[in-house]
């Protein structure tokens, strides 16, 4: 009987690890692919401000510093969504 214990024992606990290895790899991957997606399209905005402020003659150090209070912004929301999801 003991055995039969140990043995439902040692498989709830192995399924318990799987689950929680499989959950945080979930989130890390979650975590690369909404930065690279982040980092695409902060290149994007800053080609099109680039293009913008050579039509229109205006100055693009102001609207950078914009993008790139932007990016940080949602680099630390991602962060947290991240971390509060976790079990």
């Amino acid at each position: 009987m003991a055995n039969t214990d140990k043995r439902k024992l040692a498989v709830a606990t192995l399924v318990y690890w799987t689950l929680l290895f499989y959950i945080i790899a979930a989130l890390v991957w979650w975590f690369i692919s909404l930065e690279k997606q982040n980092r695409e399209m902060h290149a994007l905005k800053l080609d099109d401000l680039r293009i913008h402020a050579q039509t229109t003659g205006e100055s693009i150090e102001k609207a950078t510093i914009s993008l790139e209070q932007e990016r940080t912004g949602i680099l630390l929301n991602i962060l947290l969504k991240g971390l509060l999801s976790l079990p």
